[in-house]
């Protein structure tokens, strides 16, 4: 039987039909997110020390967190991302996830291509993770992806974010005191944890709030709250004689 002119664009209406269809659904799923406890804990993502230095703001800056994470920085390809999603996993509306990108776009921290399918336009990005490929490759830190994948990241406030981020780049691993708080002999902890530092578990951050705040440009005002934050979410905690005790995945609940 042969097929015939009106046959053939019905045939042709109905795979574009099937095809946005099948779009619409991949789209759909990239509004889907839920937080989990029990995500992955072993995932982690190298994040720049300077993210904190430099002036950005502290939206963008909790925006490029979950980028990170998004992001598999192995890869060369730009990854999809709805912007329902960064908002859920931020904790920022969506307006602001718009200028906070439109920010993150003009510097070393994020590449963003427009693509066009149709009647669908869409962003995707890559971000950056080095200022100076051959100088600071490896200053950074590491932050597990369960900070965001637990829903605990899109709870802090933006005041509370940058400051665990400042402690991070600030906090100092010792080894001595590691094994004396967590029961080890010297000789039971190989001293070679020392140079992989997403094996231990927390280190010290012993530079004033008030410096943290100023390095992390965010106001010194009530800083009791957003610190409350973080020993609530068992990212940090306080121990007089020492300073902060700063958590890589948040402390469990003994």
């Amino acid at each position: 039987m042969k097929r015939t002119k009106g046959n053939i664009k019905l045939s042709r209406a109905l795979r574009k039909k099937r095809t946005n269809e099948a779009l619409q659904r991949s789209y759909d799923k990239l509004k889907d997110w839920t937080p989990s406890i029990s995500s992955n804990k072993t995932y982690f993502r190298k994040i720049p020390r300077f993210l904190v230095t430099e002036k950005v703001s502290l939206p963008a800056r909790a925006l490029y967190i979950v980028l990170c994470c998004e992001d598999n920085y192995q890869s060369k390809k730009y990854i999809q991302v709805s912007q329902a999603i960064l908002s859920k996993k931020s904790g920022l509306s969506i307006p602001t996830i718009i200028n906070a990108v439109n920010e993150l776009r003009g510097s070393v921290f994020l590449k963003a291509k427009k693509i066009n399918e149709g009647q669908r336009r869409f962003w995707t990005y890559k971000p950056g993770y080095y200022k100076k490929k051959e100088i600071e490759r490896d200053d950074c830190f590491f932050f597990f992806t369960y900070i965001v994948e637990s829903g605990i990241w899109s709870q802090l406030s933006l005041r509370a974010k940058s400051l665990y981020l400042a402690m991070r780049i600030f906090s100092e691993f010792d080894f001595m005191l590691y094994c004396e708080v967590e029961g080890y002999e010297h000789n039971e902890l190989n001293e070679e944890i020392k140079n992989i530092p997403f094996q231990y578990k927390w280190e010290l951050c012993k530079i004033s709030l008030a410096e943290l705040c100023t390095t992390a440009g965010i106001s010194y005002s009530n800083i009791h709250i957003p610190v409350k934050e973080l020993i609530k979410f068992g990212l940090i905690d306080h121990v007089d004689e020492y300073g902060y005790i700063v958590y890589q995945l948040p402390k469990e609940n003994e």
